[in-house]
């Protein structure tokens, strides 16, 4: 994240799909990138690769010579990409002996080493690629609003795009009044080019029918990694409905929060049992039945008995629901009780129903023991609706299944191998032509195919067979060479090629410049990292207000950890100052990555121009919000608002400025922005409150 000097270099090993894209990815920083690999590349996946580097070195880069002949000592950082995870860590371990000082980007599909490589080894990160990019396939199957989730702080985060229809309440609305309560990331109308960058757009642009809106989302309770909203609705207007009882017997105790929030956990856990399991709802309707007909049988015993106390009434009622007619109301032949003829027919019937109540409930519960006890020689049936087909079950396949099973989606894993350990969901194993079972899995009326085997030949005839016998199935395919993805895009307009190497090298490249990457999506094409950076002494974050580095950049700040008052702000306020040892995330482009590894923030232009103050007291107020909106020093401000009219000696960014701009006008404070460009005013709403 320290600017970038002349002498950077980076070492790449291993010249595979991953390690040409980490290349050419590196490269748009401007940097020297060198590579080792084990035989020259007959295939170049990525074009003018050779003439991209800076020297190659043919051999095993766990060689203690080969790496002294590149001059190991002379590079930042080392990526270490070959498709073997064990070359990768030894050769770790070999450059690390040769340069107590290089950096390292290990590619590593151990999780768990790899958690443990990343504390133990000072200034080294090693990365799964499948971890961070199986989310965007899964994603591109769904086909919902969602574009991106992860998690922060345990916190889940999406990105979500919404179509704005006629008659929804956005309509008419600026965006800048959107943004006060929600953080708005793209807006784009219908039929115009995507924009490659956030923040591109008038404050004061109203909503019209037919806009896109890329913003963010904080789900209150997280289900899962990702969320269906077709699910949440449904579920959440069920429990809403069955928790009005509760809610009222509740507002007895308005002042006991705790007792209202343990209530509440306790009925949404008994409600999703409810509403969810066949077996349970049995359960719970027939002790519903018997209850109340213990209810019933008391009152009317202790109403109409003969001389019975409520506890009596109670234990009878309970007798006769477990079959003790004969024992409480006569002999074999001959009645001697003294009760009503009504009240003796009711008893004989709640004998037979609390007979017939309670050995269904000894059935159900015997029923579901056995089905848990032998559960595991039992797969689920194929889906037959809405489902989705992964084919291919493999590192990323086992990914994208667990995704899926997270937000309730229905698949079916299709795999040529046969596994160990298969997941309890519908499986086909052992499948040698993929083709001819896809009929048995209902591919007609699949929602998607997700194919992501080794092979990117029969990923493609998968694909292409799959639409042509269900069109509306979305396509998601997996690729490994760059141009013959393209082609594929080309040709086939409605398929979703996405390749492992090419989202990934983004990632492993900023991991090189020592930055987190948390997580990663796409969005219309283009790659958003999910960055976390740790504030330095030297570092070009280091002083800034978050306006400065958010449209100087081009990234979205979503949360800071202070480091001196130890606290989380989420969506934090574009005047907050970072200082060393603050950790910031962000949503940044690689371009994005590039301007903060080199200090190349783009400078602001418009300008603030104060006429005249209505109050001192708008003048000391003023004051305050011009410093902690700006980089202006207080001594500055104090003297712009004693000396008007003139302009503010700094300049600001056009979002920045509008809301600065806004919050002058409501203290009585007369001002405009002005373009420096252009000289047009940014905004009309000048007049006093």
């Amino acid at each position: 994240m320290q600017s970038t000097i002349a002498t950077d270099q980076f070492l790449v090993c291993g010249l595979g799909s991953l390690g040409q894209h980490c290349v050419r990815v590196l490269r748009q920083f401007h940097v020297s990138v060198s590579a080792i690999d084990i035989n020259p590349p007959d295939y170049w996946d990525v074009e003018a690769i050779p003439s991209l580097l800076t020297s190659i070195c043919i051999g095993d880069c766990r060689d203690p010579e080969l790496l002294e002949k590149c001059k190991i000592h002379q590079f930042r950082c080392i990526l270490l990409v070959t498709g073997d995870e064990r070359v990768n860590i030894e050769a770790g371990f070999v450059a690390r002996s040769k340069n107590a000082d290089i950096r390292l980007v290990i590619r590593s599909a151990k999780l768990k080493l790899n958690k443990l490589l990343s504390e133990q080894l000072k200034n080294s990160v090693a990365i799964e690629p499948t971890e961070i990019t199986s989310t965007s396939f899964a994603l591109a199957a769904l086909g919902d609003e969602t574009r991106g989730a992860f998690y922060l702080k345990d916190r889940l985060v999406q990105v979500r795009e919404r179509k704005v229809e006629p008659g929804d309440p956005l309509v008419s609305q600026t965006i800048e009044h959107i943004q006060k309560t929600s953080r708005i990331l793209v807006h784009r109308r219908t039929g115009t080019t995507v924009s490659q960058g956030f923040f591109q757009w008038q404050p004061d642009t109203r909503i019209k029918a037919g806009d896109y809106l890329l913003y963010l989302h904080f789900p209150s309770k997280a289900k899962g990694m990702l969320s269906s909203s077709a699910w949440l609705d449904s579920e959440g207007g069920n429990r809403s409905k069955q928790r009005k009882i509760v809610e009222k017997g509740l507002a007895f105790f308005p002042n006991r929060t705790r007792l209202r929030e343990f209530v509440h956990n306790k009925t949404d856990a008994l409600l999703q049992a409810i509403l969810h399991h066949r077996w349970i709802r049995l359960v719970f309707f027939c002790l519903s039945l018997v209850l109340l007909l213990i209810a019933i049988g008391s009152l009317l015993f202790y109403a109409q008995g003969p001389g019975l106390t409520a506890t009596d009434a109670i234990y009878a009622a309970v007798c006769l629901m477990l079959g003790g007619y004969v024992d409480l109301l006569g002999s074999e032949l001959a009645f001697t009780i003294e009760i009503p003829w009504w009240l003796r027919l009711f008893g004989l019937i709640q004998t037979l129903t609390g007979t017939v109540l309670v050995g269904a409930l000894y059935a159900l519960i015997t029923s579901h023991i056995l089905a848990t006890r032998f559960h595991f020689s039992k797969r689920p049936g194929y889906p037959t609706f809405g489902h989705i087909l992964v084919v291919g079950w493999g590192r990323i396949g086992q990914k994208i299944t667990r995704i899926l099973a997270e937000v309730r989606q229905p698949f079916v894993v299709i795999t040529r191998d046969t596994p160990q350990a298969p997941g309890p969901f519908p499986m086909l194993s052992g499948v040698k032509d993929t083709g001819r079972v896809l009929g048995d899995v209902h591919l007609e009326t699949a929602k998607g195919i997700i194919a992501v085997t080794n092979d990117e030949m029969t990923n493609l005839e998968l694909g292409l067979m799959a639409h042509s016998i269900n069109p509306g199935c979305r396509m998601v395919l997996r690729t490994y060479h760059q141009r013959f993805g393209a082609s594929i895009k080309t040709l086939f307009p409605y398929a979703h090629v996405l390749s492992s190497s090419a989202l990934s090298a983004e990632a492993f490249a900023a991991a090189a410049f020592g930055e987190n990457i948390i997580n990663l999506f796409l969005q219309n094409g283009q790659t958003i990292l999910v960055t976390q950076y740790t504030v330095e002494e030297k570092d070009t974050l280091n002083g800034h207000i978050l306006a400065r580095i958010a449209h100087g950049y081009g990234v979205v700040p979503i949360v800071v950890s202070q480091s001196h008052t130890e606290t989380i702000l989420w969506m934090p306020s574009e005047s907050l100052r970072l200082t060393v040892g603050d950790q910031l995330t962000v949503l940044a482009t690689i371009d994005s990555l590039r301007r903060i590894e080199a200090g190349e923030r783009r400078m602001p232009s418009h300008q603030l121009f104060v006429h005249r103050v209505k109050s001192n007291w708008a003048k000391s107020e003023g004051v305050l919000a011009i410093t902690k909106a700006t980089d202006c020093t207080l001594g500055e401000a104090q003297d712009l608002l004693e000396n008007l009219p003139g302009p503010l000696p700094t300049m600001l960014y056009l979002h920045q400025g509008h809301r600065l701009l806004e919050r002058l006008r409501k203290m009585g404070i007369q001002a405009e922005l002005l373009d420096r460009n252009t000289g047009v005013k940014a905004n009309q709403s000048t007049a006093f409150t």
